[in-house]
């Protein structure tokens, strides 16, 4: 659910884009085919999730139609500006993450892990 013009980069938009890039590269049939079924999956998945879990959710809660929408919204929002954010880096070649790992501050480094012997 990208929103404002920015494309998305996951999702039921792109893996049929997928499957045929994998097909104009002549790359094996079976690439293609993980795309192409996995676009019948996410079909069937999103009928679920808005027949059943959200017509279900409303059915018994009418008054929650405005958060539902609300919740909607948030993600479409989120998704885009992250994707864009995404897309805008990788475009640039630059690291993605609000610190390179190589530029992490040594307080953000992991401590390691002891294991019970």
């Amino acid at each position: 659910m990208a929103g404002r013009g920015d494309p998305p980069i996951t999702g039921e938009v792109t893996r049929p884009r997928y499957a045929a890039t994998m097909r104009r590269l002549e790359l094996p049939a079976g690439a293609a085919r993980f795309y192409d079924e996995h676009v019948i999956a996410d079909m069937e998945h999103q009928s679920v999730a808005r027949n059943d879990l959200v017509g279900g959710l409303l059915r018994d809660e009418p008054t929650l139609g405005g958060e539902v929408v609300f919740g909607a919204r948030a993600l479409s929002t989120v998704e885009s500006a992250f994707s864009g954010h995404l897309l805008r880096c990788w475009n640039r070649g630059i690291s993605s993450l609000l610190h390179a790992i190589e530029e992490r501050p040594p307080a953000l480094e992991a401590e390691p892990i002891e294991r019970a012997g």
